[in-house]
Protein backbone atom coordinates (compact mmCIF):
# COMPACT_ATOMS: atom_id res chain seq x y z
CA UNK A 1 0.00 0.00 0.00
CA UNK A 2 1.66 3.22 -0.97
CA UNK A 3 0.32 5.23 1.91
CA UNK A 4 2.14 2.96 4.27
CA UNK A 5 5.05 3.08 2.52
CA UNK A 6 5.27 6.54 2.82
CA UNK A 7 4.94 6.29 6.15
CA UNK A 8 7.94 3.76 6.01
CA UNK A 9 10.13 5.84 3.99
CA UNK A 10 9.49 9.24 6.28
CA UNK A 11 9.92 7.06 9.37
CA UNK A 12 13.72 6.53 8.08
CA UNK A 13 14.07 9.56 6.66
CA UNK A 14 16.95 11.94 7.68
CA UNK A 15 16.66 14.76 9.40
CA UNK A 16 18.46 18.43 9.60
CA UNK A 17 17.51 22.30 10.83
CA UNK A 18 18.12 23.74 7.79
CA UNK A 19 19.30 22.79 4.11
CA UNK A 20 22.99 23.44 3.27
CA UNK A 21 23.32 27.08 2.13
CA UNK A 22 25.47 27.89 -1.32
CA UNK A 23 26.72 30.88 0.12
CA UNK A 24 30.08 31.16 -2.20
CA UNK A 25 32.23 31.81 1.37
CA UNK A 26 33.78 29.23 3.55
CA UNK A 27 35.06 30.59 7.61
CA UNK A 28 37.74 28.00 9.07
CA UNK A 29 38.31 28.81 12.58
CA UNK A 30 41.64 27.53 13.87
CA UNK A 31 42.75 26.88 17.48
CA UNK A 32 46.20 26.41 18.37
CA UNK A 33 47.89 25.63 22.15
CA UNK A 34 46.82 27.95 24.43
CA UNK A 35 49.93 30.49 25.41
CA UNK A 36 50.74 30.46 21.35
CA UNK A 37 52.30 33.19 20.71
CA UNK A 38 50.80 36.40 18.27
CA UNK A 39 54.04 35.89 15.89
CA UNK A 40 53.63 32.20 15.99
CA UNK A 41 49.57 32.13 14.94
CA UNK A 42 51.18 34.41 12.37
CA UNK A 43 53.74 32.01 11.17
CA UNK A 44 51.46 29.08 11.01
CA UNK A 45 48.06 31.45 9.42
CA UNK A 46 50.63 32.04 6.58
CA UNK A 47 51.16 27.82 5.99
CA UNK A 48 47.06 27.82 5.92
CA UNK A 49 46.71 30.47 3.90
CA UNK A 50 48.97 29.02 1.00
CA UNK A 51 47.39 25.54 1.16
CA UNK A 52 43.69 26.72 1.05
CA UNK A 53 44.62 29.14 -2.09
CA UNK A 54 46.68 25.91 -3.79
CA UNK A 55 42.61 24.14 -3.45
CA UNK A 56 40.96 24.67 -7.57
CA UNK A 57 37.81 26.38 -6.17
CA UNK A 58 39.54 28.90 -4.28
CA UNK A 59 39.51 32.56 -5.28
CA UNK A 60 41.12 34.52 -1.94
CA UNK A 61 41.93 33.95 1.26
CA UNK A 62 41.99 36.60 4.54
CA UNK A 63 43.38 35.53 8.04
CA UNK A 64 42.22 37.30 10.87
CA UNK A 65 44.19 36.46 14.52
CA UNK A 66 42.50 36.98 17.63
CA UNK A 67 39.73 39.35 18.28
CA UNK A 68 40.49 42.18 20.96
CA UNK A 69 39.06 41.97 24.35
CA UNK A 70 36.90 45.16 23.82
CA UNK A 71 35.86 43.31 21.01
CA UNK A 72 31.78 41.73 21.43
CA UNK A 73 33.31 38.29 20.39
CA UNK A 74 36.78 38.44 21.71
CA UNK A 75 38.87 35.94 21.26
CA UNK A 76 42.78 35.09 22.12
CA UNK A 77 45.73 35.25 19.72
CA UNK A 78 46.22 31.37 19.35
CA UNK A 79 42.80 31.82 17.47
CA UNK A 80 42.54 32.54 13.53
CA UNK A 81 39.92 32.86 11.52
CA UNK A 82 40.33 32.55 7.59
CA UNK A 83 37.54 33.72 5.12
CA UNK A 84 37.96 31.77 1.94
CA UNK A 85 36.05 33.01 -0.86
CA UNK A 86 34.82 30.47 -3.59
CA UNK A 87 34.92 30.72 -7.39
CA UNK A 88 31.99 31.64 -9.02
CA UNK A 89 30.12 28.36 -10.43
CA UNK A 90 31.58 26.49 -7.70
CA UNK A 91 28.08 23.90 -7.58
CA UNK A 92 29.43 21.59 -4.41
CA UNK A 93 30.71 23.67 -1.62
CA UNK A 94 30.29 20.66 0.77
CA UNK A 95 33.02 18.98 -1.65
CA UNK A 96 35.18 22.23 -0.98
CA UNK A 97 34.81 21.83 3.10
CA UNK A 98 35.49 18.38 2.86
CA UNK A 99 38.97 19.41 0.47
CA UNK A 100 39.57 21.84 3.47
CA UNK A 101 39.51 19.18 6.03
CA UNK A 102 41.68 16.93 4.55
CA UNK A 103 44.39 20.16 3.51
CA UNK A 104 44.33 21.14 6.91
CA UNK A 105 44.34 17.77 8.76
CA UNK A 106 48.27 17.32 8.38
CA UNK A 107 48.98 20.33 10.31
CA UNK A 108 49.73 19.58 14.39
CA UNK A 109 48.61 20.90 17.26
CA UNK A 110 45.87 22.59 15.58
CA UNK A 111 42.02 22.34 15.94
CA UNK A 112 39.97 23.35 13.11
CA UNK A 113 36.05 24.41 12.37
CA UNK A 114 34.48 24.48 8.81
CA UNK A 115 31.67 25.77 7.92
CA UNK A 116 29.59 28.55 5.91
CA UNK A 117 29.53 32.10 7.05
CA UNK A 118 26.02 32.14 7.72
CA UNK A 119 26.04 28.63 9.28
CA UNK A 120 28.65 29.36 11.32
CA UNK A 121 27.08 32.30 12.96
CA UNK A 122 23.63 30.68 13.28
CA UNK A 123 25.23 27.89 15.60
CA UNK A 124 27.18 30.07 17.67
CA UNK A 125 23.43 32.03 17.87
CA UNK A 126 21.58 28.38 19.16
CA UNK A 127 24.40 27.08 21.55
CA UNK A 128 27.18 29.82 22.02
CA UNK A 129 29.48 27.47 19.72
CA UNK A 130 30.13 27.97 16.83
CA UNK A 131 29.40 23.94 15.91
CA UNK A 132 26.49 22.09 14.70
CA UNK A 133 26.50 19.35 17.37
CA UNK A 134 27.49 20.75 20.77
CA UNK A 135 27.81 18.37 24.22
CA UNK A 136 28.12 20.40 27.44
CA UNK A 137 29.32 18.54 30.52
CA UNK A 138 28.60 20.19 33.68
CA UNK A 139 30.23 19.91 37.05
CA UNK A 140 32.34 21.49 39.81
CA UNK A 141 35.63 19.52 39.77
CA UNK A 142 38.03 20.26 37.36
CA UNK A 143 39.84 17.16 37.26
CA UNK A 144 36.69 14.96 36.73
CA UNK A 145 35.28 17.26 34.31
CA UNK A 146 38.14 17.14 32.23
CA UNK A 147 38.04 13.42 32.48
CA UNK A 148 34.55 13.01 30.95
CA UNK A 149 35.23 15.27 28.41
CA UNK A 150 37.87 13.21 27.11
CA UNK A 151 35.92 9.77 27.34
CA UNK A 152 32.92 11.78 25.83
CA UNK A 153 35.80 12.67 22.67
CA UNK A 154 36.82 9.03 22.75
CA UNK A 155 33.11 7.92 22.17
CA UNK A 156 32.47 10.16 19.25
CA UNK A 157 35.85 9.59 17.07
CA UNK A 158 34.39 6.53 15.14
CA UNK A 159 31.06 7.98 14.87
CA UNK A 160 30.13 7.98 10.59
CA UNK A 161 29.28 11.55 10.01
CA UNK A 162 31.23 13.20 12.68
CA UNK A 163 33.67 15.93 11.38
CA UNK A 164 35.87 18.75 13.09
CA UNK A 165 35.93 17.02 16.31
CA UNK A 166 37.41 18.91 18.82
CA UNK A 167 37.26 19.32 22.82
CA UNK A 168 37.34 23.11 24.16
CA UNK A 169 40.80 23.81 25.03
CA UNK A 170 41.23 23.05 28.67
CA UNK A 171 45.10 23.32 29.48
CA UNK A 172 47.08 23.56 32.62
CA UNK A 173 49.52 26.69 33.29
CA UNK A 174 51.99 27.09 35.91
CA UNK A 175 50.41 29.65 38.78
CA UNK A 176 50.96 30.40 42.34
CA UNK A 177 48.91 29.77 45.43
CA UNK A 178 49.02 31.92 47.85
CA UNK A 179 47.01 30.84 51.00
CA UNK A 180 47.14 33.30 54.32
CA UNK A 181 48.02 31.90 57.66
CA UNK A 182 44.76 33.90 59.42
CA UNK A 183 46.51 33.36 63.04
CA UNK A 184 49.62 34.34 61.61
CA UNK A 185 48.26 37.27 59.85
CA UNK A 186 46.21 38.26 62.90
CA UNK A 187 49.24 38.26 65.57
CA UNK A 188 50.70 41.06 63.29
CA UNK A 189 47.40 42.86 62.70
CA UNK A 190 47.42 41.70 59.58
CA UNK A 191 43.87 40.31 57.50
CA UNK A 192 43.95 37.48 54.85
CA UNK A 193 42.30 40.68 52.44
CA UNK A 194 45.74 43.08 53.04
CA UNK A 195 47.70 40.42 52.86
CA UNK A 196 46.37 39.74 49.26
CA UNK A 197 46.31 43.13 48.04
CA UNK A 198 49.88 44.14 48.92
CA UNK A 199 50.94 41.04 47.34
CA UNK A 200 48.96 42.07 44.64
CA UNK A 201 50.01 45.09 43.30
CA UNK A 202 53.77 43.08 43.45
CA UNK A 203 52.02 41.51 40.03
CA UNK A 204 49.64 43.79 38.89
CA UNK A 205 51.18 46.71 39.88
CA UNK A 206 49.71 50.53 41.27
CA UNK A 207 48.87 53.64 38.84
CA UNK A 208 51.87 56.17 40.20
CA UNK A 209 51.11 58.88 37.22
CA UNK A 210 49.90 59.17 33.63
CA UNK A 211 52.13 59.92 30.38
CA UNK A 212 51.67 61.99 27.73
CA UNK A 213 52.66 61.29 24.63
CA UNK A 214 51.21 63.83 21.58
CA UNK A 215 47.40 64.36 22.00
CA UNK A 216 46.93 60.62 23.69
CA UNK A 217 47.71 59.98 27.86
CA UNK A 218 48.72 56.85 29.05
CA UNK A 219 49.06 55.33 32.79
CA UNK A 220 52.41 54.75 34.18
CA UNK A 221 51.99 51.66 36.54
CA UNK A 222 55.17 50.43 38.94
CA UNK A 223 55.51 46.94 39.69
CA UNK A 224 58.03 44.56 40.17
CA UNK A 225 60.31 43.36 38.22
CA UNK A 226 59.63 39.87 36.08
CA UNK A 227 62.07 37.83 38.45
CA UNK A 228 60.14 39.45 41.09
CA UNK A 229 56.44 38.13 40.09
CA UNK A 230 58.30 34.69 38.74
CA UNK A 231 60.55 33.37 41.11
CA UNK A 232 59.26 31.28 44.07
CA UNK A 233 61.69 32.20 46.42
CA UNK A 234 61.45 35.52 45.86
CA UNK A 235 57.59 35.57 45.82
CA UNK A 236 58.21 34.05 49.32
CA UNK A 237 60.61 37.04 50.56
CA UNK A 238 57.92 39.50 49.07
CA UNK A 239 57.78 42.17 51.90
CA UNK A 240 54.19 43.02 53.46
CA UNK A 241 54.12 45.88 56.04
CA UNK A 242 51.61 45.44 58.89
CA UNK A 243 49.94 48.11 60.71
CA UNK A 244 52.26 49.19 63.08
CA UNK A 245 55.13 49.21 60.65
CA UNK A 246 56.78 46.34 60.83
CA UNK A 247 57.68 44.48 57.28
CA UNK A 248 58.06 40.90 57.30
CA UNK A 249 58.10 38.59 54.24
CA UNK A 250 55.18 37.14 52.81
CA UNK A 251 55.94 33.45 53.60
CA UNK A 252 56.01 34.18 57.21
CA UNK A 253 51.96 34.98 56.81
CA UNK A 254 50.89 32.78 54.16
CA UNK A 255 52.19 29.47 52.38
CA UNK A 256 53.33 30.50 49.15
CA UNK A 257 53.44 27.09 46.35
CA UNK A 258 53.49 26.99 42.47
CA UNK A 259 50.53 24.70 41.11
CA UNK A 260 49.14 23.97 37.65
CA UNK A 261 45.82 25.81 36.98
CA UNK A 262 43.79 25.82 34.00
CA UNK A 263 44.34 28.41 31.75
CA UNK A 264 40.55 29.57 31.65
CA UNK A 265 37.49 28.52 33.75
CA UNK A 266 34.04 28.43 31.73
CA UNK A 267 30.14 29.05 33.52
CA UNK A 268 27.24 28.70 32.13
CA UNK A 269 24.18 29.06 34.83
CA UNK A 270 26.33 29.06 37.76
CA UNK A 271 28.21 25.47 36.90
CA UNK A 272 31.42 25.35 35.67
CA UNK A 273 31.40 23.68 31.82
CA UNK A 274 33.58 21.67 29.30
CA UNK A 275 32.87 21.28 25.56
CA UNK A 276 32.69 18.52 23.27
CA UNK A 277 31.86 19.78 19.50
CA UNK A 278 31.84 18.78 16.20
CA UNK A 279 29.91 19.51 12.33
CA UNK A 280 28.13 16.69 10.43
CA UNK A 281 29.41 15.80 6.82
CA UNK A 282 27.95 12.81 4.77
CA UNK A 283 24.80 12.32 7.23
CA UNK A 284 21.96 13.52 8.41
CA UNK A 285 21.99 16.04 11.68
CA UNK A 286 19.57 13.77 13.53
CA UNK A 287 20.83 10.16 12.93
CA UNK A 288 24.42 11.12 13.96
CA UNK A 289 23.01 12.58 17.16
CA UNK A 290 21.18 10.22 17.95
CA UNK A 291 23.97 7.50 17.45
CA UNK A 292 26.77 10.28 19.64
CA UNK A 293 23.80 9.90 22.54
CA UNK A 294 23.82 6.11 22.34
CA UNK A 295 27.62 5.86 22.34
CA UNK A 296 28.09 7.98 25.53
CA UNK A 297 24.89 6.72 27.26
CA UNK A 298 27.11 3.41 26.76
CA UNK A 299 30.87 4.31 27.31
CA UNK A 300 30.44 7.17 29.38
CA UNK A 301 29.62 6.93 33.28
CA UNK A 302 28.88 10.37 34.89
CA UNK A 303 28.87 10.86 38.81
CA UNK A 304 26.01 12.24 40.90
CA UNK A 305 26.22 16.11 40.46
CA UNK A 306 27.18 16.00 36.93
CA UNK A 307 25.20 16.75 33.68
CA UNK A 308 25.16 16.60 30.25
CA UNK A 309 23.17 18.83 27.40
CA UNK A 310 23.30 19.07 24.15
CA UNK A 311 23.20 22.10 21.97
CA UNK A 312 24.02 23.52 18.66
CA UNK A 313 21.70 22.97 14.95
CA UNK A 314 20.40 19.92 17.07
CA UNK A 315 18.40 21.76 19.48
CA UNK A 316 17.37 24.10 16.93
CA UNK A 317 16.12 21.04 14.65
CA UNK A 318 14.01 19.38 18.02
CA UNK A 319 12.19 22.69 18.46
CA UNK A 320 11.42 23.68 15.04
CA UNK A 321 10.14 19.99 14.63
CA UNK A 322 7.88 20.47 17.71
CA UNK A 323 6.47 23.88 16.68
CA UNK A 324 5.61 22.70 13.49
CA UNK A 325 4.10 19.92 14.84
CA UNK A 326 1.57 21.54 17.30
CA UNK A 327 0.85 24.18 14.24
CA UNK A 328 0.14 22.13 12.20
CA UNK A 329 -2.38 19.57 14.50
CA UNK A 330 -4.19 22.75 15.45
CA UNK A 331 -4.34 24.01 12.36
CA UNK A 332 -6.10 19.96 11.03
CA UNK A 333 -8.31 20.48 14.17
CA UNK A 334 -9.29 24.15 12.55
CA UNK A 335 -10.03 23.16 8.94
CA UNK A 336 -12.39 20.19 10.65
CA UNK A 337 -14.06 22.34 12.47
CA UNK A 338 -14.42 25.12 9.94
CA UNK A 339 -15.39 21.88 7.27
CA UNK A 340 -17.92 20.18 9.37
CA UNK A 341 -19.46 23.76 9.73
CA UNK A 342 -19.83 24.36 5.81
CA UNK A 343 -21.05 21.33 5.08
CA UNK A 344 -22.95 20.65 8.30
CA UNK A 345 -21.57 16.85 8.66
CA UNK A 346 -18.72 15.50 10.30
CA UNK A 347 -18.62 12.54 7.69
CA UNK A 348 -17.70 15.30 4.80
CA UNK A 349 -15.77 17.11 6.73
CA UNK A 350 -13.57 13.45 7.28
CA UNK A 351 -14.59 12.46 3.44
CA UNK A 352 -12.38 16.22 2.15
CA UNK A 353 -9.57 15.22 4.70
CA UNK A 354 -8.88 12.14 3.27
CA UNK A 355 -6.79 13.40 0.86
CA UNK A 356 -4.33 14.43 3.69
CA UNK A 357 -2.58 11.32 3.48
CA UNK A 358 -2.43 10.82 -0.27
CA UNK A 359 -0.82 14.03 -0.35
CA UNK A 360 1.92 12.99 2.05
CA UNK A 361 2.57 9.81 -0.23
CA UNK A 362 3.84 12.05 -3.07
CA UNK A 363 5.54 14.55 -1.11
CA UNK A 364 7.65 12.07 0.86
CA UNK A 365 8.64 9.49 -2.34
CA UNK A 366 9.97 13.22 -3.63
CA UNK A 367 12.16 14.48 -0.73
CA UNK A 368 13.42 10.89 -0.74
CA UNK A 369 14.18 11.32 -5.03
CA UNK A 370 16.25 14.27 -4.60
CA UNK A 371 18.01 12.93 -1.80
CA UNK A 372 16.55 15.52 0.67
CA UNK A 373 16.15 15.44 4.35
CA UNK A 374 13.18 16.68 6.91
CA UNK A 375 14.23 20.07 7.54
CA UNK A 376 12.37 22.87 8.49
CA UNK A 377 11.40 23.98 4.80
CA UNK A 378 9.97 20.70 3.96
CA UNK A 379 7.72 20.29 7.00
CA UNK A 380 6.86 23.76 5.98
CA UNK A 381 6.29 22.15 2.59
CA UNK A 382 4.29 19.38 4.10
CA UNK A 383 1.73 22.02 6.32
CA UNK A 384 1.20 24.20 2.65
CA UNK A 385 0.91 21.11 1.12
CA UNK A 386 -2.43 20.42 3.31
CA UNK A 387 -4.30 23.30 2.23
CA UNK A 388 -3.68 22.63 -1.46
CA UNK A 389 -4.87 19.35 -1.31
CA UNK A 390 -8.01 19.99 0.89
CA UNK A 391 -9.15 22.98 -2.01
CA UNK A 392 -8.83 19.76 -4.12
CA UNK A 393 -11.53 17.51 -2.17
CA UNK A 394 -13.31 20.80 -1.44
CA UNK A 395 -14.43 20.86 -5.20
CA UNK A 396 -15.14 17.49 -5.54
CA UNK A 397 -17.32 17.14 -2.70
CA UNK A 398 -19.24 20.27 -2.48
CA UNK A 399 -19.91 19.01 -6.20
CA UNK A 400 -21.45 15.60 -4.69
CA UNK A 401 -23.51 17.27 -2.57
CA UNK A 402 -25.24 19.47 -5.01
CA UNK A 403 -26.07 16.84 -7.24
CA UNK A 404 -27.08 13.96 -4.18
CA UNK A 405 -29.60 17.13 -3.41
CA UNK A 406 -30.72 17.51 -7.17
CA UNK A 407 -31.81 14.24 -7.29
CA UNK A 408 -32.01 12.49 -4.23
CA UNK A 409 -32.75 9.12 -6.29
CA UNK A 410 -29.73 8.72 -8.52
CA UNK A 411 -27.27 6.18 -7.68
CA UNK A 412 -24.38 6.55 -5.96
CA UNK A 413 -22.00 5.50 -8.86
CA UNK A 414 -23.40 7.50 -11.20
CA UNK A 415 -23.05 10.44 -8.90
CA UNK A 416 -19.66 10.01 -8.34
CA UNK A 417 -18.88 9.76 -11.82
CA UNK A 418 -20.62 12.95 -12.58
CA UNK A 419 -18.61 14.54 -10.19
CA UNK A 420 -15.54 13.50 -10.71
CA UNK A 421 -16.08 14.51 -14.81
CA UNK A 422 -17.23 17.63 -14.32
CA UNK A 423 -14.59 18.71 -11.44
CA UNK A 424 -11.97 17.31 -13.61
CA UNK A 425 -11.12 20.44 -14.95
CA UNK A 426 -11.22 22.77 -12.29
CA UNK A 427 -8.65 20.32 -10.52
CA UNK A 428 -6.62 19.89 -12.95
CA UNK A 429 -6.11 23.64 -13.55
CA UNK A 430 -5.84 24.42 -9.30
CA UNK A 431 -2.92 21.25 -9.38
CA UNK A 432 -0.94 22.57 -12.81
CA UNK A 433 -0.73 26.45 -11.20
CA UNK A 434 0.81 25.29 -8.12
CA UNK A 435 2.96 22.93 -9.76
CA UNK A 436 4.33 25.06 -12.66
CA UNK A 437 4.55 28.17 -9.97
CA UNK A 438 7.39 26.11 -8.27
CA UNK A 439 9.37 24.89 -10.78
CA UNK A 440 11.43 27.28 -11.62
CA UNK A 441 12.91 26.45 -7.63
CA UNK A 442 14.00 23.25 -8.74
CA UNK A 443 15.69 24.15 -12.02
CA UNK A 444 18.66 26.44 -12.83
CA UNK A 445 21.62 27.51 -10.38
CA UNK A 446 20.36 26.19 -6.58
CA UNK A 447 22.13 29.62 -5.27
CA UNK A 448 19.82 31.55 -3.16
CA UNK A 449 16.86 29.14 -3.24
CA UNK A 450 18.29 26.27 -1.06
CA UNK A 451 15.27 27.59 1.45
CA UNK A 452 12.80 27.05 -1.03
CA UNK A 453 13.86 24.24 -2.69
CA UNK A 454 12.76 21.49 -0.35
CA UNK A 455 9.63 23.34 0.38
CA UNK A 456 9.07 23.39 -3.86
CA UNK A 457 9.46 19.36 -3.95
CA UNK A 458 7.06 18.77 -1.45
CA UNK A 459 4.32 20.64 -3.08
CA UNK A 460 4.97 19.53 -6.63
CA UNK A 461 5.05 15.88 -5.51
CA UNK A 462 2.31 16.02 -3.07
CA UNK A 463 -0.19 17.89 -5.54
CA UNK A 464 0.81 15.14 -8.30
CA UNK A 465 0.04 12.43 -5.98
CA UNK A 466 -2.85 14.17 -4.14
CA UNK A 467 -4.67 15.39 -8.17
CA UNK A 468 -4.74 12.10 -9.36
CA UNK A 469 -5.29 9.62 -6.17
CA UNK A 470 -8.60 12.42 -5.22
CA UNK A 471 -9.31 11.77 -8.71
CA UNK A 472 -9.75 7.87 -8.24
CA UNK A 473 -10.13 6.83 -4.56
CA UNK A 474 -12.35 9.99 -3.34
CA UNK A 475 -15.44 8.74 -5.95
CA UNK A 476 -14.62 5.43 -4.78
CA UNK A 477 -15.28 6.52 -1.71
CA UNK A 478 -18.29 8.11 -3.19
CA UNK A 479 -19.75 5.58 -4.51
CA UNK A 480 -19.57 2.78 -1.78
CA UNK A 481 -19.75 4.87 1.42
CA UNK A 482 -21.95 7.50 0.34
CA UNK A 483 -24.25 8.28 2.94
CA UNK A 484 -24.52 12.39 3.50
CA UNK A 485 -27.75 13.28 4.70
CA UNK A 486 -29.18 16.50 2.04
CA UNK A 487 -28.89 19.85 3.44
CA UNK A 488 -30.52 22.92 2.69
CA UNK A 489 -27.36 24.83 3.22
CA UNK A 490 -25.39 26.36 -0.05
CA UNK A 491 -22.47 24.39 -0.91
CA UNK A 492 -18.55 25.67 -0.63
Amino acid sequence: MPLVAAVLVLAGMGRSFLPTLQEGNIIVATTLMPGTSLQENLRVGTQITQTIAALPDVAGVVQRAGRSRLDEDAQPVNFSEFDVTLKPGTIDPSHVIQQLREALAPIPGMAINVSQFISHRMSEILSGVRAQVVIKVFGQDFSTLQRKQREIYDAMLDVPGIADLQMEPVVLVPGINIKVNREVAAAFGLTPSEVMRQASLAFNGIKISKVLEGDRTFDLYLRGNDLARTNLQTLQGLPIKAPNGVVLPLNTVANVAGIQEPSALHREGGARRAVIQSNVHGRDLNGTVTEVHARIKERVELPPGYSIEFGGDYIGQQRATRNILISSIVALIFMFIILNQAFGSWRLAGLILLNLPLALIGGVFSLALFGETLNVSSLIGLVALFGIATRSSILLVSRYQVLQQDGPGRERREIALQGAQERLLPILMTAATAALAVIPLLIGDPAGKELERPLAIVLLGGVLSSTLLNLFVLPAFVAAEWSGKRTSQSPV
